[in-house]
């Protein structure tokens, strides 16, 4: 519904066209600890940036994503291509989730008050780019082709603890 996501479709297409073995992977989400100083990247850090610096958090109830710790992403990945498999697979999280639900246990597990945050509609938020409101992915066939087992944030934001 965007120029983003048409320029990643056209992508993919011209991979498959010109690499028919290709494997190609899709992710959602991304969190997780950065490799080169194993601090907290994405969604997780901007949100518990904004809860100390003591605002209030606006967050969508009605837009469903599919969050994914960039460890598990990487180990997928690494399995996915060792394993020899080719072709389009989703790789997520488990939870298809709210980015509302997804701060209450981003906080909640570092030990913060929810109460900074605060339910918005897409609909209340200026953007300059249309964006879907379903993003989550089926993660069957990765689980099928591979042992990986998906996690919740729930299970991958131990890094708190």
């Amino acid at each position: 519904i965007q120029v983003y996501g048409e320029s990643k479709l056209a992508g993919e297409r011209n991979v498959r066209r010109n690499y028919s073995q290709a494997l190609i992977v899709r992710t959602s989400f991304l969190y997780g600890l950065r490799g080169d100083n194993n601090k907290l990247s994405g969604f997780p850090a901007w949100l518990l940036s904004n809860i100390n610096d003591g605002e209030p958090v606006a967050l969508f109830s009605d837009q469903w994503i599919t969050p994914t710790d960039t460890t598990f992403a990487a180990k997928s990945i690494l399995n996915l291509i060792e394993t020899g498999i080719s072709g389009l697979v989703h790789l997520a999280g488990s939870a298809c989730m709210t980015p509302f639900e997804f701060g209450e246990i981003v906080a909640d597990t570092a030990g913060h008050d929810t109460e900074k945050l605060r339910k918005v509609t897409m609909d209340e938020a200026e953007r300059e780019a249309p964006r879907p409101s379903y993003t989550c992915l089926e993660t069957s066939k990765l689980r099928r082709l591979t042992e990986v087992s998906p996690q919740g944030p729930r299970e991958t934001l131990q890094f708190f603890n």
